[in-house]
């Protein structure tokens, strides 16, 4: 709707750029849950590779418990990322993947952050931008000991069989993805897949040691 009426959001979700609001990816779940999810699922379409200028593409589906379904597709490359996250190329693509669904879902007016190409200098604490922050600072989302952030904190990342498990066991006690979501949010600020391996290794042992659904 061109005249829509921006949908109000908790300020946390919101970062200020240049006089232009962007939404968080934790802002657009946010509102994507209360409207209801009952399904997110992933698919890798293209391998970052040398031929294909090291591009990763990831298809998104979310699916709504009014049964509508959103499909989107999310890429990221050298020449749409920063430099310094180029390597995490799978997970931020697959990130922008989720983030167009749910935006689609919620009928956002926002640009999520996590899809600007430059993420790494808009992405940082909820109060601070970090683009202003002085050289040699690091803001306490991003501190490694803090045990929160978006998993890019310099720890590595969350592996491929750490999600799988993470997946497997929570299926085990009845958890969805979008409770695993929820999960990654409460406990360390940032989305399931942007969990670092320490950050997941601590995820898997709370999910083992759950004998109920939180």
């Amino acid at each position: 709707m061109a005249n829509a009426e921006k949908p109000k959001i908790d300020p946390r979700f919101l970062e200020t750029i240049e006089g232009r609001e962007f939404i968080k990816f934790g802002g657009l779940l946010h509102l994507a849950t209360e409207k209801g999810i009952s399904r997110i699922e992933t698919e890798i379409i293209q391998l970052p590779t040398p031929e294909n200028q090291n591009s990763a593409i990831i298809r998104a589906v979310v699916e709504s418990k009014e049964d509508e379904m959103f499909t989107a597709h999310g890429d990221c490359s050298p020449a749409n990322c920063h430099p310094k996250v180029a390597k995490h190329s799978i997970r931020i693509a697959e990130t922008r993947a989720i983030a167009r669904c749910l935006k689609l879902l919620v009928d956002s007016p926002y640009t999520c952050l996590e899809e600007l190409a430059d993420e790494t200098d808009v992405i940082g604490g909820d109060h601070q931008k970090p683009h202003k922050t002085p050289k040699g600072e690091k803001s306490k989302e991003t501190d490694p000991k803090s045990g929160s952030g978006n998993g890019d904190s310099g720890q590595k990342p969350m592996s491929q069989a750490q999600k799988n498990a993470i997946i497997n066991i929570g299926r085990r006690k009845g958890l969805t993805l979008v409770d695993l979501e929820q999960m990654a949010q409460e406990q360390y600020r940032a989305p399931l897949i942007n969990l670092s391996q320490q950050q997941a290794s601590n995820l898997i042992t709370t999910l083992q040691q759950s004998t109920k659904t939180p």
